[in-house]
C-alpha cells in the first residue's frame, strides 16, 4: 500500500504497487478494483464530497478521477514526478484549483479545467513532496521541501 483515503460513506480506499486503487467496504467485508493506471500511483486525495480522486503518478504528473462514474477527467501537465513522493491537494473557492510539488522544486498550481498550469512558484530548491490548502484562507497554500523549508504563499501584494 502507499496511501490511503477515507470516503464519507466510510469505504477506504488504498493505492497499491499494482498501479491501482481498490475499495474496501468493512461493513459487508468487500473490496473491488476503483482505478486502474498504467503508471506507479505515488499518492492521491479525494476532494471533500469523495466523488473525485487527485492521483499523483510517476512520470505522468497529476491525473483527476471521478469516482462515480470511474473515469479519467483530466491529465494536469507540468509539475515532475519520478523518484519521490510528492502531494497533491484540491482548493480555492469550491475546490476551483489544485495544487501538487514537484521534483523540480516547484509548486503547481491549476484551474480544475485546465490541463497546463496557471501559476508556477518558484521558492524551494530541492522536491516539494508536501501541499496544502489553507481551509480558511482559500487564496493560501502551504508547501514543503525536502530542502527543509515550509514556505507560505498567497497573492502578491498591491501597491
Amino acid at each position: 500500500m502507499r496511501c490511503l483515503q477515507t470516503l464519507p460513506d466510510g469505504i477506504v480506499l488504498a493505492a497499491d504497487t499494482l498501479k491501482r486503487i481498490r475499495a474496501y467496504n468493512f461493513k459487508d467485508i468487500s473490496d473491488s478494483n476503483l482505478i486502474q493506471e498504467d503508471f506507479n500511483i505515488m499518492s492521491f486525495t479525494l476532494n471533500q464530497a469523495g466523488t473525485q480522486a487527485l492521483i499523483s503518478l510517476s512520470t505522468q504528473g497529476v491525473h483527476l478521477w471521478d469516482l462515480k462514474d470511474k473515469v479519467l477527467v483530466r491529465r494536469f501537465q507540468g509539475s515532475s514526478q519520478a523518484n519521490f513522493m510528492t502531494n497533491s491537494a484540491f482548493g480555492g473557492i469550491d475546490e476551483n484549483y489544485l495544487v501538487s510539488g514537484s521534483e523540480d522544486g516547484k509548486v503547481y498550481v491549476w484551474n480544475i479545467r485546465k490541463e497546463h498550469p496557471i501559476c508556477v512558484l518558484d521558492g524551494h530548491t530541492r522536491s516539494v513532496n508536501c501541499v496544502s490548502w489553507n481551509p480558511m484562507v482559500p487564496s493560501m497554500i502551504a508547501s514543503a521541501s525536502d530542502d527543509g523549508t515550509i514556505r507560505i504563499w498567497g497573492p502578491s501584494k498591491k501597491n
